[in-house]
């Protein structure tokens, strides 16, 4: 048994063990206070870090500059939490000057929960966004597309997709599909159907970054000195698939994909 193989699994409980201490210092109803700002900042940043990511690409670096832009998405997410909690964060306090406390053990009580239920968002949404980061396609063995896959116990009950779908639910317009769809009646009808599974980020954005990963990967690995510029664009986790949707509990083979397959080379 490799240890390293469980090193998100010790980093995910470290973290959500930190936030929650912190957050359960607090009476009940601040600590209930800090659990939304949590929330409401990491689903905010999960929904506009891809727009603004790729807007910065587009008007802001070169086709050559893939190097840095890279970064882009991971920067941004980041960016976007702290931006909204610092504001919520003055907002909440300085609304809610003066709360409320209940007795010690409804005190007591309360604010682990809120604690507790905190820090696992907070651990959730940088396990999510740690996938945007340019590393080898399955994070060195650590973070499998394929939750069932991954080596660690946490990892395989997969916080990112909880917490990806969670922001499907709220986020989107009609949320996640639980049952297929009934078939389309006309064109009209099969193309809105499809524009609303595009929007599930819950069934694709693990895959998806996974094979943005891997392409990047085969471009820094390719790359030389006399290479002539190539369009980053391709190299971009854009937000759009067609592709049949791929969730935590699939099983397909996603070690060696085809990369002459249009499917991949427009659609990511």
């Amino acid at each position: 048994m490799n240890i390293l193989n469980y090193t998100l699994d010790f980093a995910f409980v470290v973290i959500m063990l930190v936030t929650m201490v912190i957050v359960a210092r607090r009476m009940m109803i601040e600590s209930g206070l800090l659990f939304l700002a949590i929330l409401i900042s990491s689903l905010v940043a999960i929904t506009v870090f891809e727009p603004i990511g790729e807007f910065c690409r587009q008007y802001m670096f070169s086709v050559t500059d893939i190097a840095i832009s890279k970064y882009l998405w991971f920067s941004f997410a980041l960016i976007s939490f702290a931006f909204c909690f610092t504001a919520l964060f003055q907002l909440f306090f300085s609304v809610f000057e003066r709360v409320p406390q209940f007795k010690p053990r409804t005190e007591l009580i309360g604010c682990w929960i809120f604690g507790a239920v905190a820090g696992y968002v907070m651990a959730a949404f940088l396990l999510t966004i740690l996938q945007t980061l340019p590393a080898p396609r399955n994070l060195w063995g650590l973070l499998e597309p394929n939750a069932k896959d991954r080596p660690g116990p946490i990892m395989a009950f997969a916080p990112d997709y909880q917490f990806i779908w969670l922001a499907d639910c709220i986020c989107n317009e009609q949320g996640p599909q639980f049952r297929s769809p009934p078939p389309p009646k006309d064109a009209k009808e099969a193309a809105k159907i499809q524009r609303r599974m595009n929007k599930e980020r819950s069934q694709w954005f693990p895959v998806r970054y996974a094979t943005w990963r891997e392409k990047t990967e085969i471009f820094d690995a390719d790359r030389s000195d006399d290479a002539e510029p190539i369009d980053d664009s391709q190299f971009a986790p854009s937000a759009k698939a067609t592709n049949p949707p791929i969730t935590a509990n699939s099983d397909p083979d996603f070690s060696d994909p085809d990369f002459s397959d249009p499917d991949y080379s427009d659609d990511y």
